[in-house]
């Protein structure tokens, strides 16, 4: 069985891709155990502990979730306006792309997504899955993910996912949609002035204009 964990900034589809893996291959897919998967891989060897902390011995593949820096923003700006724990912010988008010190979202994108990206040059250990097809082309995905990490299916037709429940909440999540970013061109500017051209290059990103 493949032994999968899953990367990603927050709000790109992480529990989306989770649930589109865990529905249609053979694998156990690690989240937030032994390493958080909003944080740097942590052990050079590879060898994990899942969640029932039983050893896994097997070559661990990963699944790097992301999103457009731009919508990326949009999102994580409303993620964590709406908190209630010590992680609230409270200032405006103007000062979340100009990064907050207790979560810099966007020097987080940079180094983590460098950092992710950098596990492996094989493709059938490191696939890059970008939420805005993870939310419209599940299909496409599921194929490569299948072909290019050589993935068992378990079920004659690939399943798509319409909605997701958080893991760690007893809710129904609505349906996923991609619904693109409304930012002006001054806060488009700002978020050019700190993202690194390096990361966008290695996600397939364009930098707006």
């Amino acid at each position: 069985m493949s032994v999968i964990k899953i990367f990603g900034c927050h709000r790109t589809c992480t529990n989306l891709t989770t649930v589109l893996l865990r529905r249609n291959f053979r694998c156990r897919v690690l989240t937030n155990h032994p390493w958080h998967k909003h944080d740097e891989w942590g052990q050079e060897d590879r060898t994990v502990y899942d969640h029932d902390d039983s050893l896994l011995t097997e070559e661990v593949k990963f699944v790097i979730c992301a999103k457009n820096p731009y919508d990326y923003i949009q999102s994580t700006f409303k993620f964590f306006t709406h908190r209630a724990d010590k992680y609230r912010f409270r200032g405006s988008l103007e000062e979340w792309i100009d990064g907050w010190p207790k979560m810099d979202a966007l020097e987080r994108y940079n180094r983590l997504y460098s950092h992710w990206l950098g596990l492996s040059e094989d493709s059938s250990v490191v696939q890059l899955v970008k939420a805005e097809e993870a939310v419209k082309r599940q299909d496409r995905i599921l194929d490569r993910l299948q072909y290019e990490m050589g993935l068992e299916s378990k079920r004659e037709d690939l399943a798509p996912v319409e909605t997701v429940v958080n893991p760690c909440e007893k809710v129904t999540a609505a349906p996923y949609r991609y619904k693109g970013n409304s930012l002006t061109e001054e806060q488009v500017a700002a978020i050019n002035n700190r993202i690194s051209e390096e990361t966008m290059a290695l996600l397939g990103y364009e930098i707006q204009t």
